[in-house]
């Protein structure tokens, strides 16, 4: 959507209160991809834990796998986060709709892995999601 602005001799145009809101926009539609990109991380784990290696040539693997709940959740939600990135970059600009969704997912999927399948707490995890929080804040500074 693109809006007119008309210009005054000696005056800026104002885009500042257009500008907060589309940012606004995009990091929420940025956070919401990242957050059903992490969940749907979870549910393919989830999905794939029936056996201990799935074989592409083994019919009774993908039979399982198409009956799984699990796996229609993971398809759903990569879906619905497909459209929320879609409608985060019609709104705003792709390097922090892109650095939203993938630093959410990374925390959504680090925490759930926590949460649900009881993976370790590391120091290394802990200064990665740091650093996730560092970049996603340096973006935010530098517009």
């Amino acid at each position: 959507m693109v809006r007119a602005c008309t210009f005054t001799f000696g005056k800026l145009p104002s885009f500042h209160g257009l500008r907060v809101r589309v940012m606004r926009e995009e990091v929420k539609h940025g956070v919401v991809a990242g957050i059903g990109f992490g969940c749907a991380g979870l549910f393919a784990k989830s999905s794939l834990t029936f056996t201990t290696e799935f074989s592409l040539t083994n019919p009774q693997h993908w039979l399982t796998l198409l009956l799984s709940s699990h796996f229609w959740c993971f398809l759903l939600l990569n879906l619905l986060a497909i459209m929320f990135v879609w409608k985060a970059l019609k709104k705003g600009r792709a390097s922090m709709v892109v650095g939203v969704s993938s630093a959410t997912a990374s925390l959504a999927c680090f925490l759930g892995g926590v949460a649900f399948f009881h993976e370790t707490f590391t120091i290394l995890k802990l200064v990665g999601i740091i650093l996730l929080a560092t970049g996603f804040l340096m973006l935010r500074i530098s517009e």
